[in-house]
């Protein structure tokens, strides 16, 4: 990955999908992390986004695979 996108601060490298709910709260939030690795495939970006729904009191992280 490029240096300059590893001194972002939403910016996340190897994270878990696991970890994504803990680290987006509120709507809006957001990180860029990298796919963990999986044999034959390249490793991708992932935009991931905190999006609460007005009429709900839960919110869901919608993934993005950036190309």
């Amino acid at each position: 990955m490029d240096k300059q996108l590893s001194c972002e601060s939403w910016y996340h490298g190897l994270l878990p999908r696991e970890d994504i709910k803990k680290m987006l709260r509120s709507n809006g939030d957001f990180l860029v992390r990298t796919t963990e690795p999986v044999a034959g495939k390249a490793r991708a970006l992932v935009l991931s986004v905190m999006v609460k729904q007005e009429f709900e009191n839960q919110g869901a992280a919608k993934l993005f695979v950036i190309e």
